[in-house]
């Protein structure tokens, strides 16, 4: 891709790279490493030709959490997408110019808060989620 100076690499994160949730440890800290990678390729790679995006979505409706290792977290609700949505995503990043695309965008301004009032969102969001997951 640098040689040509042209590409674009799209990774795909979760929404779970700006929310530390009880319980799933472990994948918020792969999806803040796939977050701040990407970051560091975007600001990299400026210039290149070489584009980098990477798709954040909520929930998606696939056996992924059907594994055990996530046993106490509820399988699905009803803001949970359709994977054609996240595929489309995924296919708009590859000629995005920005950095993140959050999927379905409405929930960027939850990311804006919890970003800006950590200290007042942080106590929500971990309540939430320990009385979903009975922790």
């Amino acid at each position: 891709m640098l040689k040509q100076r042209s590409g674009h690499i799209v990774n795909v994160a979760s929404v779970a790279a700006s929310f530390g949730i009880p319980g799933m440890a472990s994948y918020c800290a792969s999806k803040f490493a796939m977050l701040g990678f990407s970051e560091s390729l975007f600001h990299e790679l400026k210039g290149t030709g070489v584009g980098v995006t990477v798709v954040s979505p909520i929930m998606v409706r696939t056996n992924f959490f059907n594994h055990g290792s996530f046993g106490k977290m509820p399988r699905y609700s009803a803001t949970s997408l359709d994977p054609k949505t996240v595929a489309n995503a995924v296919v708009r990043a590859a000629s995005s110019p920005r950095l993140e695309i959050v999927v379905p965008q409405f929930v960027r301004i939850a990311i804006w808060f919890k970003q800006t009032f950590p200290y007042l969102i942080n106590p929500i969001v971990g309540g939430i989620f320990r009385k979903s997951a009975k922790l």
